[in-house]
């Protein structure tokens, strides 16, 4: 499926620094007829990333539903 096309459901987007960890935007998550952005127009949309280099930022694609709690995190 193309990303831009419609979708029923689209989970959660956590954007962190890769430096430190920090995270500066948590997405929310959509259903119905929803289109999933992408990472370069969330970069213009939330203004948390506005002035970050969009490099030295990491983002983890949660399915819908999905809670962040539960996703293991690195060490």
């Amino acid at each position: 499926m193309n990303e831009q096309e419609p979708k029923n459901k689209i989970g959660m987007k956590v954007y962190c620094d890769l430096q430190f960890g920090n995270v500066f935007v948590i997405t929310p998550e959509s259903a119905g007829i929803v289109v999933e952005t992408t990472r370069e127009q969330d970069f213009k949309l939330y203004k948390a990333l506005d002035d970050k280099v969009p490099d030295s930022m990491g983002m983890i694609q949660l399915e819908h539903g999905e809670s962040c709690l539960t996703v293991p995190r690195a060490v």
